[in-house]
């Protein structure tokens, strides 16, 4: 499989517990790569948390293998680099990024600015999380019990700032985008 097309598959989707499900579909393509998604980590149908499912799913199996990412990274002293970042330098010799250097990338592309206000200020948030513990924690919705989100309201009232919880997951699947999103060379 070629770099480009991992790096496609790499993005996750929101998982939305705290915001009520309208049910979509996974792509076939990342179920092909992790096997099918069933449910979530409390035994309830995860239809739309697919992609992060299968990051998760790929994780434990790695684990279950004697593979610690995170030992892994930590040994060579790559601990602030993204777990997909890593796993392309070992398995293909791609030049890694930080966490911080996609950030700082997607802060460069503007991204940020089609969002104002509070929902930017959300954005911003989500993209410092991702710089200090990686992708997996902007994916869960209960990110937003946390600070800076507190401050914010509920997640329910945080989502209402993007137009709704469909408006919260596309931003949220957008800002994964555009950190795993290419440098035009």
């Amino acid at each position: 499989m070629e770099e480009k097309e991992l790096e496609k598959k790499a993005p996750g989707e929101a998982e939305a517990e705290n915001i009520p499900e309208n049910g979509a579909g996974a792509e076939n393509t990342a179920e092909n790569a992790a096997g099918p998604a069933g449910a979530s980590a409390d035994g309830e149908a995860a239809p739309e948390n697919g992609k992060e499912e299968k990051k998760e799913k790929i994780r434990e199996m790695l684990l279950e293998r004697g593979i610690d990412l995170e030992l892994m990274k930590a040994d060579q002293n790559m601990a602030d680099v993204d777990d997909f970042d890593f796993i392309c330098h070992v398995a293909f010799d791609k030049k890694p990024l930080t966490r911080k250097e996609r950030a700082n990338n997607v802060k460069k592309r503007d991204f940020l600015s089609k969002y104002s206000g509070v929902a930017r200020e959300v954005l911003e948030a989500l993209l410092d999380k991702y710089m200090n513990t990686g992708i997996y924690e902007i994916e869960k919705t209960e990110i937003l019990k946390l600070d800076p989100f507190l401050k914010l309201g509920k997640p329910a009232k945080i989502a209402e700032y993007f137009g709704g919880k469909d408006g919260y997951k596309q931003a949220v699947r957008e800002l994964e985008e555009a950190i795993y999103a290419e440098e035009a060379v």
